[in-house]
């Protein structure tokens, strides 16, 4: 996994957010957050194309049988294109696998983007902060939104 590849795409995405918020994109607290991250547990699903990292989604499984979104990012030139439809089939992979009861997951109130996806998919919202909202949504009702996904 190359992680400079995944900040280049944070940095793409989530630019315009903190800016927002009078906030600068720091690719090495990035960097660190994602090496914590990951001596965490985080586990990614990845489409590359042309050798690049173009979209991923980066979750942890918690002790309560539960995972946590803590990224989903596309690369604006491929949002049109089914690089959505190939992690959505990783994720029920790894649903039907793993069976996790729920899955919760934080979104700025700024990303239309995501705040569509997290609707589409049948997240309730749970919560919301000055900044973001909080969604979650069971595994058995997520792994049956996507069965449309197959095999």
């Amino acid at each position: 996994m190359n992680i400079e590849q995944i900040i280049e795409l944070d940095r793409k995405n989530m630019s315009f957010i903190m800016d927002r918020f009078s906030i600068q994109f720091d690719p090495d607290q990035r960097r660190k957050s994602i090496m914590q991250e990951i001596e965490a547990g985080a586990k990614f699903h990845i489409v590359k194309r042309h050798e690049r990292i173009v979209s991923y989604l980066e979750y942890m499984p918690c002790d309560d049988d539960s995972y946590k979104v803590l990224s989903i990012q596309i690369d604006p030139i491929y949002r049109k294109s089914f690089l959505l439809r190939s992690i959505l089939k990783e994720v029920y992979k790894d649903l039907k696998e793993n069976e996790p009861s729920r899955i919760y997951s934080t979104v700025h109130r700024c990303n239309k983007p995501s705040l569509l996806l997290h609707a589409k998919l049948g997240f309730s919202k749970t919560g919301q902060t000055e900044d973001r909202i909080m969604f979650e949504i069971s595994g058995e009702e997520l792994l049956d939104r996507l069965s449309f996904l197959g095999d």
